[in-house]
């Protein structure tokens, strides 16, 4: 029976390469059997239905016309250090350009972050963003950023691809696969002022003492990517938003010959065979690093909150559907001060449990700090993002 439905599904390219075949078989299933649309929302069209139909004709003519920024790419890898130092003399010496520094983990962006804090003049505005702090704090500075008269410097990591609308003149990048390029360097010149914008693509490694340069890029993104990435930029010194229509057909296309089909033809053969033991083992999100959730009381409102959340968490009096009717009614403030850590930097936490710190840790500098958000163990390098 036909259900006449359109799902809307937005950025399709992040799901893993691993999984094309197997979502255009089963989105095709659907499309076929229960006439049912997918209309695929996406600025770096990739190449994962054959069948797929472009509903914007002439579509070379608007990325032609849409050219605020130009793509500069720095080849020759460098470490941390030295990239701090070049991010901090072009700042100083483009005084009246607002900047974005995207890094690939939250480690590094923090040490990005401290250092140009012992830089930066008080004319400066500079900014923290990353998963690292409370949602509550991110959508405050985010508004901060957007009504600030003074000029600004970001430190960030790729957070900022999901959906924020900040409008820079520079922006440094660390190498990433060029999708995520391309959604970062969206927030460059996005109000399209008459100079065009930078995108500086960089490559940044740490020493390690025992295993040599650890390159950012490669603990976060699939090496694959990151290859397909390298080979449709190799050809080209600097390229322009209007060049990027090419450069994300290439670089799609490239994955699409390049992939495997192994792991989406396995799964396939669990739906024909109904292994649902195996099939329940499929997951879309792998969870290679287990995390901690902590609420993060930074403010007598959220003391408040969580003295709410424990006296419905531990009410004799409540059924479990009242427990959960109770909790809805706070859920939306009490999310805005949850964070989750990877396990690895929280030992003192406990895992499948909402965990706490009070504002009287906070003032006490335990824990977590309002710069920069959760204080995590110092000596790893970082390999969690966002």
């Amino acid at each position: 029976r036909d259900r006449n439905i359109i799902v809307i599904l937005d950025e399709i390219q992040a799901v893993p390469h691993k999984y094309w075949l197997l979502l255009e078989k089963l989105l095709g299933f659907i499309s076929e059997k229960f006439n049912v649309y997918f209309l695929l929302m996406t600025a770096t069209r990739p190449a994962l239905f054959e069948n797929a139909k472009e509903l914007l004709p002439n579509k070379e003519k608007y990325f032609e016309k849409l050219n605020r920024y130009k793509l500069i790419i720095e080849r020759e890898a460098q470490p941390l250090e030295k990239f701090i130092e070049e991010v901090a003399g072009e700042i100083q010496a483009n005084s009246n350009a607002d900047f974005l520094i995207v890094m690939n983990t939250i480690n590094s962006s923090i040490e990005v972050f401290e250092a140009l804090s012992q830089t930066l003049s008080d004319e400066t505005e500079l900014f923290y963003l990353s998963t690292n702090i409370i949602p509550k704090h991110r959508n405050e500075r985010i508004e901060k950023i957007k009504i600030s008269d003074k000029r600004k410097v970001i430190v960030s990591t790729q957070m900022i691809e999901a959906g924020v609308d900040l409008d820079v003149d520079i922006i440094y990048r660390d190498f990433a696969p060029i999708d995520s390029i391309n959604q970062t360097a969206g927030r460059c010149n996005r109000n399209f002022s008459d100079k065009l914008g930078e995108t500086r693509l960089v490559n940044i490694f740490q020493e390690n003492e025992e295993t040599g340069k650890i390159f950012y890029p490669k603990n976060i993104y699939d090496v694959f990517l990151l290859s397909k990435t390298e080979d449709t930029l190799q050809s080209i010194e600097n390229a322009e938003e209007k060049d990027f229509l090419e450069l994300t057909e290439q670089y799609f296309s490239k994955i699409k010959n390049g992939k495997s089909d192994d792991e989406s033809r396995k799964i396939l053969e669990y739906v024909l065979t109904l292994d649902f033991d195996k099939l329940s083992e499929f997951k879309l999100i792998e969870d290679n690093y287990p995390e901690i959730d902590i609420f993060v009381a930074t403010d007598d409102d959220a003391e408040k909150i969580w003295t709410r959340y424990e006296e419905i968490r531990n009410s004799e009096e409540l059924s479990s559907l009242e427990k959960r009717n109770e909790f809805l009614k706070i859920r939306r403030v009490f999310n805005d001060y949850i964070i989750s850590v990877p396990r690895t930097y929280a030992p003192d936490f406990e895992q499948d449990k909402i965990n706490y710190i009070s504002k009287e840790e906070i003032d006490a500098d335990i824990y977590y700090s309002l710069r920069t958000g959760f204080k995590r163990r110092p000596n790893n390098s970082g390999v969690l993002n966002l």
